[in-house]
C-alpha cells in the first residue's frame, strides 16, 4: 500500500477508515469501501498472524479493487482472490514459527546433551574416590516436581545401605525412599530450600528395599554450571540412631 501511494507510513496515523477496522478485529476480516487519498484500494483483506521467534502477533493486509474493471481498463483481482493471497501468506507464516519454536527445541536439547556429558566426565573422574568412602553419596536430577528427583548416580555405600543394587538405583525416584513416618514438615522443608537453590539437611524417616526403616540423615547441595543454573543435586546420607 505504501508503495502505491507514495506514503511511507504516515498513511497510518490515523489509518483509513477500511484499515482500522482490521487491525481492530480478532479474527480474519474482508471488506469494500469508498477508495481515498490514503487508500485508493476499495477492497480489503486482513488475516491475523500469530508472534513468531519473539516478534509480536500483527495483521497482514492485502488490499486491491473489487474485482471490476478500472478506469483504465484493466481488470482488477477479486475480493476472493485477494483472500486466498493473504491465507496462503499467514500460512507460511505459521510455518515459519513452528520451524523457530523447533529450533528453539533443538537448541535446548543441545545444551541439555552438553550438561550430561559433562556431567558423566565429572563422575568419570571423581566416581574413583566416591567409590571408595563410606558415607553413601546420591547424584540426583533438580527437578522437584513429581515423580522426580530421580537418581543419576549412587555409590556402593548408598547402595549398600538402601538394599539396592547400583544399577537398579539409576533412574530411580528418591520418593520411593520416604516411608509413612516421615516427617511431612521436613520433607517439605527440604524441598523449598532445594527449590531455592540452596543447600538443605534433613533427618528423614527412610524406607530401604526390603521394606525396614532407617533413620538417615540427609544432606544436600545444589551443584551449579557456569550459567549459574542447578543441574543436579549431590546428596551424602547418614545413619542415624531413631
Amino acid at each position: 500500500i505504501a508503495a502505491a501511494t507514495g506514503v511511507a507510513g504516515a498513511w497510518l496515523s490515523p489509518p483509513p477508515a477500511l484499515l482500522a477496522a482490521a487491525l481492530t478485529t480478532s479474527g480474519p476480516f474482508s471488506a469494500e469501501g469508498p477508495a481515498t487519498p490514503e487508500l485508493p484500494f476499495p477492497a480489503l483483506v486482513a488475516v491475523p498472524l500469530p508472534a513468531l521467534a519473539g516478534l509480536p502477533p500483527g495483521i497482514l493486509a492485502v488490499a486491491g479493487a473489487d474485482g471490476a474493471d478500472g478506469a483504465d481498463g484493466e481488470e482488477r483481482p477479486p475480493l476472493d482472490l485477494l483472500g486466498l493471497i493473504a491465507s496462503q501468506i499467514a500460512a507460511r507464516w505459521e510455518a515459519l514459527q513452528r520451524l523457530a519454536a523447533l529450533e528453539a527445541e533443538q537448541r535446548e536439547l543441545y545444551r541439555q546433551l552438553g550438561q550430561l556429558r559433562r556431567l558423566k566426565e565429572g563422575l568419570r573422574v571423581l566416581r574413583p574416590a566416591i567409590d571408595q568412602i563410606a558415607d553413601a553419596v546420591l547424584v540426583t536430577s533438580p527437578d522437584l516436581e513429581a515423580p522426580g528427583p530421580t537418581v543419576l548416580y549412587a555409590n556402593p555405600a548408598a547402595a549398600r545401605l538402601l538394599g539396592y543394587g547400583e544399577e537398579e538405583m539409576g533412574g530411580m525416584s528418591v520418593r520411593r525412599l520416604y516411608a509413612p513416618e516421615t516427617d511431612a514438615a521436613a520433607l517439605e522443608r527440604l524441598w523449598r530450600a532445594l527449590g531455592a537453590g540452596r543447600p538443605a539437611r534433613a533427618t528423614l524417616a527412610t524406607y530401604r528395599k526390603d521394606g525396614r526403616t532407617l533413620w538417615l540423615e540427609r544432606q544436600v547441595a545444589p551443584v551449579r554450571n557456569a550459567s549459574r543454573q542447578v543441574t543436579q543435586l549431590v546428596s551424602v546420607l547418614r545413619e542415624v540412631p531413631a
